[in-house]
């Protein structure tokens, strides 16, 4: 009876253990997506008074990383040169470059010289927005 005590026992603590290792890397995967900014929230969102998409391109003295998403530490999509047109879809606040004083990053696309399209984020200071158009209203179509 002992033995059979003892086999329970031991079967028991290990669901247990492996109950917490899995209660640990979800609370690392929760954390990890909240800082990779893969879901926005109300504090993350960037109420901006332009409209995108917009059109503009990079404004470097050499090259601006495109990253995976808006922070310095996720992977590097690729590298573009100063004056590389992009299409800015959306302002996200990310992580905060003192150097630059700020945390705002645009989303972009753009095209490699194969033309193939590519998107990722660069911090709001290396892209020079094109200027909006004004949109005149078309009094037929109003009427």
């Amino acid at each position: 009876m002992r033995s059979h005590l003892l086999v329970y026992l031991n079967y028991a603590n290990g669901k247990r253990h492996q109950l917490i290792r899995f209660a640990v890397m979800v609370m690392i995967l929760a954390f990890v997506v909240s800082q990779a900014g893969l879901f926005a929230t109300p504090e993350t969102q960037v109420s901006a008074e332009d409209q995108f998409p917009r059109t503009g391109k990079i404004s470097v003295s050499s090259s601006v990383n495109v990253r995976a998403f808006p922070t310095t530490t996720s992977s590097k999509v690729d590298a573009l040169l100063n004056n590389h047109p992009v299409t800015v879809y959306e302002a996200v606040k990310g992580q905060l470059l003192t150097d630059y004083n700020t945390d705002i990053w645009y989303l972009i696309t753009y095209s490699t010289s194969s033309g193939s399209k590519r998107t990722g984020y660069v911090l709001s200071s290396f892209v020079v927005l094109d200027p909006l158009v004004p949109i005149t209203p078309d009094p037929v179509f109003e009427a």
